[in-house]
């Protein structure tokens, strides 16, 4: 017997509704694990932004370089770098970030050190992923966020 009251479960309005209903949902858990992760990655991406860390200066040791002309940078994947009081050397360490072109063993770039064993930051050229990425997130997990939320609020403001 069917309930006049209750709705049909097997209705295409009620499955509808279940179905947006999960979707918001996910959307919620989606954007607050996006948020999680980009906040996770944020203390960092600023220090770079910042130029926070032990400052020195980067000496290219690679003859070859991988350049991107349209951009006008290339990735330097061998130098050693010294610290202005010379009290942190570190050799072997590549470039984080790009460097514009041109490029050549034996430049010397001003750069900083966040603490990473294999990898320094210069103050010029492109900072990319590591800064990027986190903004990136928290926009997107925000707006996730908020898509998700709006249809609960809107939906309870309809009852």
């Amino acid at each position: 017997m069917r309930d006049r009251f209750l709705p049909d479960p097997n209705a295409a309005e009620f499955r509808d509704e279940a179905v947006r209903d999960t979707r918001a949902g996910l959307a919620i858990l989606v954007g607050i694990a996006v948020l999680v992760i980009a906040g996770w990655g944020m203390p960092f991406a600023i220090r770079v932004i910042a130029e926070d860390g032990v400052h020195g200066t980067y000496v290219v040791q690679d003859t070859s370089f991988d350049c991107q002309p349209s951009r006008g940078t290339c990735y330097s994947r061998t130098g050693t770098f010294t610290s202005d009081d010379g009290k942190v050397v570190r050799t072997g360490v590549h470039v984080r970030n790009r460097l514009p072109q041109p490029v050549r063993h034996g430049d010397r770039i001003p750069a900083f050190d966040l603490g990473k064993p294999d990898q320094v930051y210069t103050k010029v050229g492109s900072n990319g992923p590591p800064v990027a990425l986190p903004f990136l997130g928290l926009v997107v997990g925000l707006f996730v966020l908020g898509g998700g939320s709006r249809y609960f609020w809107l939906k309870r403001k309809r009852r």
